[in-house]
């Protein structure tokens, strides 16, 4: 199959609204470049808000170039056609890692400073005229960050990233990653990302869930809203240094005054928090350890089916305490399969789909759940526009 000037070799996911797929852009004398290549289905890409939304997610992705971020290559729009080409990354995404293994200290700390240095370019980003685009990520979790083979780690998932004043457009995100502020419906600003990236850090460190529990959605946005983890970090992680947990802690901090200035002083203070960490094992080498690189060519396609549900209805990826996972229920449910750790990583960072209710996007959806049940499609993103939306799906994930 073609599509535009890339051949599609294999579907990766499956979702309401597209798909992603890994394809070839070929070219003469043996040229060929693997790029994912997220697509609208043709009845979606048609429409003019779906469209614009579509666009919008790939003009700002492409404005960004860090070593950081999973870049994107190419786009086209017209008639019935979209699609987005965007960086290949073979490896895992950090929650599937976290599901089965504890990181080495040394490990989390390099993954917490890459994310940090990501998220600074992000918020530092000017538009072609030099003014700040003043973009919030909304969607750091570790889900969205990407793991390589080759040792590199990358934010992914810009599909409901915005610019300015989000407090007209409800909660975006992952709800146990959600900063007390969004919870609340305010206006957000780049300090929410480095909320989220505390809690990253909490659960890295701790190898424990900060503010998810299978208590029902009101008592998680309670917590989130207060900034009080289930468990304080000195009992989550007890051998962690009193000056790490510092940092981690000030960075959750309820109030947004109290947090860093920016991503920037946080990256700052983990670093001379760390201090003396063996920081030695080698990404790349540790991951193909733990999670073999499987022949992606030789890959079976992975097809997720969606179950009807209303497109602005939400809720958070569910989960036990992370050490615990063996596979997450769907919200809604999806037909199960295999879970697999191994192979390709799932770029689905790549689908985040614009910000608005059309979209339902393996590993990145704007709208409802995907499943983890495949990790080529797994769980990313939900919208929460109320608590009592959220506890229904989670009665009807049978949590």
């Amino acid at each position: 199959m073609q599509i535009g000037p890339y051949r599609v070799l294999r579907v990766l996911a499956r979702g309401g609204m597209g798909e992603v797929c890994l394809a070839s852009l070929e070219r003469a004398g043996g040229f060929r470049k693997l790029v994912a290549l997220k697509r609208a289905l043709p009845e979606f890409a048609a429409d003019p808000a779906f469209s614009a939304m579509f666009q919008r997610e790939a003009r700002l992705a492409a404005a960004l170039n860090h070593r950081n971020i999973v870049q994107v290559f190419d786009f086209e729009h017209h008639a019935d056609e979209a699609w987005i080409a965007m960086e290949y990354v073979r490896g895992v995404d950090l929650k599937a890692v976290l599901d089965a293994e504890r990181l080495p200290l040394g490990l989390a700390i390099t993954i917490g400073l890459a994310c940090a240095r990501g998220l600074d370019y992000v918020h530092r980003a000017v538009d072609p005229q030099g003014q700040p685009l003043a973009l919030v990520h909304q969607d750091v979790s570790p889900a969205n960050v990407l793991l390589s083979y080759e040792g590199d780690i990358k934010l992914s998932d810009f599909g409901v990233a915005w610019q300015g004043d989000a407090a007209q457009r409800g909660m975006q995100g992952k709800l146990g990653y959600m900063s007390p502020e969004a919870v609340q419906g305010a206006r957000l600003d780049a300090r929410a990302d480095q909320f989220a990236l505390g809690v990253v850090l909490y659960e890295m460190l701790s190898g424990a869930r900060a503010f998810w529990a299978e208590d029902g959605a009101e008592a998680i946005m309670s917590r989130v809203r207060s900034a009080t983890p289930l468990r304080p970090l000195s009992e989550a992680a007890p051998a962690l240094s009193f000056e790490l947990r510092a940092v981690i802690e000030r960075a959750m901090s309820a109030d947004p005054a109290a947090r860093f200035a920016d991503v920037a002083a946080l990256a700052r203070a983990l670093d001379d928090a760390a201090g003396d960490v063996d920081r030695s094992p080698r990404l790349g080498a540790w991951l193909a350890a733990r999670f073999p690189e499987a022949d992606a060519m030789d890959d079976a396609p992975v097809e997720v089916t969606v179950a009807a549900v209303d497109p602005i209805a939400a809720a958070e990826e569910t989960a036990p305490p992370i050490r615990a996972i063996v596979a997450e229920p769907s919200i809604p449910a999806l037909t199960d399969a295999k879970p697999r750790r191994s192979g390709l990583v799932w770029l689905l960072m790549l689908a985040g789909v614009g910000v608005a209710a059309f979209a339902l996007w393996p590993q990145a959806a704007v709208a409802p759940l995907l499943s983890d049940a495949a990790p080529d499609a797994r769980v990313v993103d939900a919208r929460v526009m109320d608590a009592r939306v959220v506890d229904a799906q989670l009665r009807d994930a049978q949590i």
